[in-house]
């Protein structure tokens, strides 16, 4: 949403000037609602707005906001937070990803109308807390070295700067993809969050013979957050059998549509029943079915030595072939388009 589309919001007693307001302004902080994340990119632009008082990093004012569908991915996965009014109105957020045993916070933004009012440090209090009770090692971030609501601020809430020379390499990787982006005046802070004592730890426990019932609940969950975070919950399976008179399969295809695609994950047809046209039969149906359901391409992954050279010649083209997987071997993922 564009800054200039938050004038819209409800009207609320006007924003003292930073010298006259009162220590704490009025709001309250939650976990984020998909909701929230439409409301983001507006926040985050109006609190880049201040850098407009740094000639040397007025260009962050207008650089980019990060994608809605990546504020809705950590929202879904519980890592973001959101300040609000007494409107619930979100007027600041935070967030965050666990990476192993580190939070790493990617975003922290308060609109400009309300910063300097504690919204931050309350938002970065949710996070070292929730960090504390996953028994979390540290919370990392980057930010500009020299200004004063970035390094020294972050300073003040109890972070330290990491020597660039010796990062571990997630953080590493952070600072130069910020480099290639044209960031070179960052650094990284480390908040050390001790553990809770006694905290509520989680095992792991070794299961490796899963049952298919155990396995279809972590596809419903893998589906469930997918389809949240693109807003697309039209999946269904496609599947076509051939049996003999007693029933016995004899050959089979199955796969599933789902936003605008459809992927064939099993394709088979028993050995002795091969070259009597039977793959290429059940291969038109489940394109047929794609077809009815408005798909726009088909896919399927498949070895070197199954069947590329079969779905060539039924209209699919390689889009990748990763050696090595499995070892001698290659991995090809082919498509066809429909529409």
């Amino acid at each position: 949403m564009a800054f200039s589309q938050l004038a819209a919001w409800p009207a609320r007693p006007p924003i003292q000037p930073a010298e006259k307001r009162p220590p704490v302004l009025p709001h309250h902080i939650r976990r984020s609602r998909v909701s929230d994340a439409e409301l983001f990119p507006g926040i985050e632009h109006s609190a880049g707005l201040a850098f407009r008082e740094i000639p040397a990093l007025a260009w962050v004012a207008d650089g980019d906001d990060l994608p809605n569908s990546f504020h809705r991915r950590l929202i879904l996965e519980g890592m973001s937070w959101t300040a609000v009014d007494d409107l619930d109105l979100p007027i600041g957020f935070l967030s965050a990803e666990m990476f192993c045993d580190d939070l790493h916070i990617w975003e922290l933004s308060v609109h400009l109308d309300w910063q300097r009012g504690g919204v931050g440090r309350h938002l970065i209090a949710c996070a070292v807390k929730d960090a504390k009770a996953k028994n979390l090692a540290s919370i990392t971030l980057t930010t500009f070295i020299d200004v004063p609501w970035n390094a020294p601020y972050y300073s003040r809430l109890g972070f330290e700067m990491l020597d660039r020379h010796r990062l571990a390499p997630r953080l590493a990787d952070v600072l130069r993809q910020e480099a290639q982006r044209g960031v070179r005046s960052g650094n990284t802070l480390r908040h050390a969050s001790a553990p809770l004592q006694g905290g509520g730890r989680v095992n792991i426990i070794t299961c490796h013979g899963l049952s298919p019932a155990q396995i279809d609940e972590i596809e419903n969950k893998l589906y469930a957050f997918n389809s949240a975070v693109i807003g697309r919950d039209d999946a269904h399976s496609i599947g076509f059998v051939m049996r003999d008179e007693t029933g016995a399969m004899l050959a089979a295809i199955a796969g599933h549509s789902w936003a605008g695609i459809a992927e064939i994950k099993q394709f088979w047809v028993d050995s002795k029943h091969r070259n009597r046209g039977w793959g290429c039969a059940l291969l038109g149906a489940f394109v047929a079915e794609a077809r009815t359901r408005s798909v726009r391409r088909v896919w399927v992954a498949t070895f070197d030595f199954q069947a590329p050279m079969f779905y060539e010649g039924a209209g699919f083209v390689r889009v990748a072939e990763l050696g090595g997987w499995p070892e001698d071997h290659a991995h090809i993922i082919l498509s066809k388009e429909l529409i």
